[in-house]
C-alpha cells in the first residue's frame, strides 16, 4: 500500500481527486520489498529484527473468499512465475535454467519459518500443513 500512499500525495499536492478500488487486491509489500501477502506475518521482517508485524491487504470478499481454502497466512501469493519453469526465454536467442528446486527448498523454509512465529487457527495449521507435505514430495521427485 506504499505505492498507493504515494499516488495519494502526489495526487493531493496536485489538486487531484484519487479514486482506487481492488480489482484483486492491494497489498502491502513485506519488510523485503519484494513479497506481497494478502495477510498474515511479515517473515522477512521477523528474520530481519527478530520482531512480529502483521499485513493484510485491501480485498474484496469475494477474493478472500476463494484464497482462504488454500492460503496460508504470511505466504506470498501466487507469483514468482519465471521461478517455476524449467526454462525461462529471456530474450529471443537466450534461456537460462529455471531454478525450481531453489525455489521448492525456499518454500518449505518460509512455511516452516510461519509455523514457528504464526499464531495459526487449526484450519489454517491444517493448509499449512498439507502444502509442505505437497512441497516436500515435489522436491524430493526433483532429487
Amino acid at each position: 500500500m506504499s505505492g498507493l500512499k504515494l499516488i495519494s500525495e502526489t495526487t493531493k499536492k496536485h489538486g487531484i481527486e484519487l479514486m482506487a478500488f481492488a480489482i484483486e487486491d492491494i497489498t502491502d509489500l513485506t519488510f523485503n520489498g519484494y513479497d506481497m501477502i494478502l495477510y498474515g506475518v511479515d517473515e522477512s521482517y521477523w528474520e530481519e529484527t527478530g520482531k512480529i508485524r502483521e499485513l493484510g491487504s485491501i480485498v474484496d470478499i469475494e477474493t478472500l473468499d476463494r484464497f482462504l481454502p488454500e492460503f496460508i497466512p504470511g505466504s506470498d501469493q501466487p507469483g514468482d512465475w519465471s521461478n517455476r519453469q524449467t526454462t525461462i526465454y529471456t530474450t529471443k536467442e537466450r534461456s537460462e535454467k529455471g531454478e525450481i528446486k531453489i525455489q521448492l527448498q525456499k518454500s518449505i523454509k518460509l512455511v516452516n519459518s510461519l509455523f514457528k512465529i504464526s499464531n495459526f487457527e487449526p484450519w489454517q495449521q491444517k493448509i499449512a500443513e498439507k502444502e509442505l507435505k505437497l512441497l516436500s514430495i515435489e522436491l524430493k521427485n526433483r532429487i
